[in-house]
């Protein structure tokens, strides 16, 4: 399975005008995800987050994810896992590293 962790698409656009806000409006069980600019790396161009530094390359086509945040990281965790244990994923590779 390809995994694409350090950015995201955004759901909705925020006051800025562009799309920086996460709802996870799947109905699921679990923690349900809601993001705002917080979870985008704060030197983001395009997408106007208010997290730590980007550290790695700048991804034009989607927010930059702020791996800094404990809260973005347990998320992300929680996810790899249940693609690991409830889909059925054996592996993953990760996508854009550099990014």
């Amino acid at each position: 399975c390809d995994i694409v962790i350090n950015h995201r698409t955004a759901d909705e656009k925020g006051p800025e005008g562009v799309y920086n806000v996460y709802s996870d409006e799947v109905d699921h069980a679990g923690t349900p995800v809601q993001w705002g600019r917080h979870m985008i790396t704060c030197n983001d161009p395009e997408f106007h987050g208010s997290g730590h530094e980007d550290s790695g390359d700048n991804y034009d086509a989607a927010p930059d994810l702020d791996h800094a945040n404990g809260e973005l990281r347990t998320t992300l965790k929680r996810w790899l896992r249940w693609l690991r244990a409830d889909v059925g994923f054996g592996g993953f590779r990760v996508d854009f590293v550099r990014g």
